[in-house]
């Protein structure tokens, strides 16, 4: 039994170090992002559930922007139109670009409803020294 377990381990494709490069820097960046909103929620005194529920839901649609992104890079701006047939027909504007505006503008409200400023990811020694006035 284990040793089917190990030839079944050994037949998947192993990550690429570029993925595994993106997926680390995406999620540092989400770290980030978390930690600019919430510390911003307590600098203005808003420590309720509610308020926390909001910055998880503004990584959700972070995150579903960020997958929307990565299709529209991998199938492109035009994607085909196919008939009942399969047969293409022509190309239309890839869906995930109107999806893409619908969540960004969510994103945006989410931040204006809290009263906060975009996030804050860059190290503070890489910070632009005009943001402080």
């Amino acid at each position: 039994m284990a040793e089917k377990k190990r030839q079944e381990n050994s037949e998947k494709p192993k990550k690429s170090r570029k993925t595994t490069e993106k997926v680390v820097s995406e999620s540092t960046t989400i770290r980030r992002i978390r930690k600019s909103l919430t510390d911003q929620l307590d600098a203005q005194g808003k420590s309720a559930e509610f308020y926390r529920d909001l910055v998880n839901d503004y990584i959700w649609y972070y995150r579903t922007r960020e997958k929307l992104k990565r299709d529209v890079e991998y199938r492109g701006v035009m994607v085909p139109v196919t008939n009942g047939k399969g047969e293409i027909t022509g190309h239309k504007t890839h869906d995930a670009i109107i999806q893409m505006t619908k969540v960004t503008s969510t994103m945006l409200k989410i931040l204006h409803d809290l009263n906060l400023r975009e996030p804050v990811t860059k190290k503070a020694d890489e910070a632009d020294p005009s943001s402080y006035f």
